[in-house]
């Protein structure tokens, strides 16, 4: 979890950090997604209905990118979870 936390922080500038580093956690992120099960159509569709809702009032404006990376978390940690527990049926 912690390394998600990381490689997400690098994804903007907005975080100080090593040029190099972030390169690092950057180039890792983008591995990982290519490896894993992660669902971009599903991640696709939940942008942009948080978009949308965000939409109808400005003050939510501010939280649409948290509530995406949120919700990135969240499809990944259960696509990892899911695929963990495929193997698992895999090899009985």
């Amino acid at each position: 979890m912690a390394l998600l936390d990381a490689e997400l922080k690098s994804l903007t500038n907005a975080i100080p950090m090593n040029e190099k580093f972030r390169s690092n956690l950057q180039k890792r992120f983008i591995k990982r997604i290519l490896n894993s099960s992660l669902q971009l159509g599903l991640l696709q569709y939940l942008e942009n209905q948080v978009e949308r809702y965000a939409s109808f009032n400005r003050k939510r404006e501010k939280a649409i990118q948290f509530t995406i990376n949120l919700l990135f978390v969240l499809v990944r940690l259960f696509g990892d979870l899911y695929a963990l527990k495929q193997t698992k049926n895999h090899n009985k």
